[in-house]
């Protein structure tokens, strides 16, 4: 069996939500876990969206729409928050980042 090919379990992705109290404190509201979408089979890549906009900029504090299982398109004009889950081995041409960095400002 090719060892790049060896199937495996992740935990889905988890996604934590926060606001701000009265003393503007950040405190975590909600914390769901996020099912990857395998729209390639079992032990393929899979696709985990947590949030989809039509607009930037997004006002957090409405509540995300629901999501169905399907491919993370952005919106035109809008955004999307997702993961990509590869299989070890895959190559592909996309832009891969270690570590991402988000915030709001009021």
């Amino acid at each position: 069996m090719d060892s790049k090919r060896v199937l495996y379990d992740l935990p889905a992705p988890c996604l934590f939500r926060t606001v701000h109290s009265d003393n503007d404190l950040s405190v975590f509201i909600h914390g769901d876990a996020v099912p990857m979408f395998r729209p390639f089979g079992p032990g393929q890549m899979g696709f985990a969206t947590f949030d989809r906009r039509g607009a930037v900029p997004v006002n957090n504090s409405h509540a995300s729409p629901s999501i169905s299982d399907d491919l993370p398109g952005c919106p035109p004009g809008g955004v999307t928050f997702c993961a990509t889950d590869f299989v070890p081995g895959t190559q592909t041409p996309m832009r891969r980042t270690l570590i991402i960095s988000l915030w709001t400002t009021a």
